[in-house]
């Protein structure tokens, strides 16, 4: 299948191709964020945090009230979401390709 040019998808009339379109045209800005150096930096650094705070955690879990251990455990899951976000933009924007031509075919054939 061959995905659908920006004119093809804002020609079709298709709004769900215009969604899947936007969407995955983030994806492409968030994969180049990824692959630039600034985005590397930020996933080293979120992981330094990650690592810190799980120190933290290991180090003083008997002192820590149990709203605090919630507070760094969020904390955690926050930037492990951010890591995530950014990771696997690639994978997302190659599957919302695959959807936009499916998508595509679909409504030339109707």
């Amino acid at each position: 299948m061959k995905k659908p040019t920006n004119k093809q998808i804002k020609d079709s009339g298709s709004e769900e191709l215009k969604t899947l379109a936007d969407e995955r045209d983030v994806f492409k800005d968030m994969e180049i964020l990824a692959s630039s150096k600034g985005g590397q930096i930020l996933v080293s650094n979120l992981l330094k945090d990650i690592i810190a705070t799980m120190e933290t955690l290991g180090n003083k879990y008997t002192e820590l009230s149990h709203t605090e251990f919630i507070a760094y455990s969020a904390g955690i899951k926050e930037k492990m979401d951010l890591i995530r976000v950014l990771t696997r933009a690639e994978k997302n924007r190659e599957f919302l390709d695959e959807e936009l031509a499916k998508e595509f075919e679909s409504i030339l054939t109707n």
